[in-house]
């Protein structure tokens, strides 16, 4: 309730990203999944989710919302669903499960899938119309090297008329000889705090994305709030 009267308040176009039955309480790939002969009860509780948001009073989460003091539905255009679940093994059968329930529940929103080509096991066939999230935390001159990424990225991958969210995105670590960021933060290399080069790599990058707008929909920078303690 408190995001979705957030993004009422500064006018921003909301993303729900629900839960698709994996969770990365264990790092990497060994994080639990749902078995694919229970994902109803996830499908189930994104469509609760979902009807909390946008139902109307008669409903029984609709009138939750109401009571909860914003009887006026919230419109959801964007579903995204999971998140960096490329980590999991299991995201075909939970993406395909999720997306056929949830479309044709709500054939209107546009659906966002967390995975592409990320995992070397598998790629994920998105549908026309629909959008991948792609994270982005790298040292600058990646950004500078990939100002031409989303060119011809449609035509190059074979995805017609699939949109690109770049959901995550910041310079997080100084150039290194590897080029391999190192996601332990070590101190020697994690960039802190912003600096100018990070500002101006990150710029060329958006600039990329202005130019493909048929191509980058949405983008969000990360991380635009933060806890200050971590």
């Amino acid at each position: 309730m408190e995001y979705l009267e957030w993004t009422e308040d500064l006018n921003l176009e909301r993303i729900l990203a629900v839960y698709a039955g994996f969770s990365l309480d264990v790092w990497g790939q060994a994080g639990p999944s749902y078995p694919e002969d229970r994902m109803d009860e996830i499908l189930q509780d994104a469509l609760n989710e979902l009807e909390f948001c946008m139902g109307n009073t008669s409903t029984k989460y609709g009138a939750l919302r109401a009571e909860y003091g914003h009887p006026e539905p919230f419109d959801i255009k964007f579903v995204e669903i999971g998140n960096e679940d490329w980590f999991s093994t299991t995201y075909p059968y939970r993406w395909r499960y999720m997306y056929n329930g949830l479309k044709a529940a709500h054939p209107n929103i546009t659906y966002i899938s967390t995975a592409f080509n990320e995992n070397p096991a598998y790629n994920i066939s998105i549908p026309e119309g629909e959008i991948w999230d792609t994270h982005h935390y790298e040292e600058p001159s990646y950004f500078v090297e990939n100002f031409n990424f989303f060119d011809n990225w449609q035509e190059r991958t074979n995805n017609t008329d699939v949109g690109i969210l770049v959901g995550e995105v910041s310079a997080i670590q100084i150039d290194t000889p590897s080029g391999t960021v190192d996601f332990s933060f070590p101190q020697s290399v994690h960039i802190f705090y912003p600096r100018l080069v990070s500002a101006l790599t990150e710029g060329i990058y958006f600039l990329g994305f202005e130019r493909n707008p048929l191509v980058v929909k949405l983008s969000s920078f990360a991380a635009s709030l933060q806890n200050i303690n971590w």
